[in-house]
């Protein structure tokens, strides 16, 4: 991975052609290519780190990350949502 991750249990996301986003654990978010062996930065992110992040794939390719907490401590009513290119 680009950067390091915190409190990423089990949060990634299958997409479509097998890639995998990581998007928990750190402010930035990263796509894992099996094929290239390769983790890619993506655009966006979710400004801070969210510790626990939940990551669920939508019906249209979409993923939606929701909850978790940052430095703060806080839990987080916040969600974004991940639009695959």
């Amino acid at each position: 991975m680009a950067h390091a991750r915190y409190k990423l249990p089990e949060q990634a996301a299958i997409l479509a052609g097998g890639k995998v986003l990581v998007a928990g654990g750190n402010a930035s978010a990263e796509i894992y290519d099996a094929a290239k062996n390769i983790f890619e930065l993506v655009d966006g992110g979710t400004g801070s780190p969210q510790w626990y992040l939940s990551e669920t794939l939508l019906p249209n390719g979409d993923v939606l990350l929701a909850g978790g907490y940052s430095t703060t401590f806080q839990a987080t009513s916040q969600v974004w949502v991940f639009h695959q290119k």
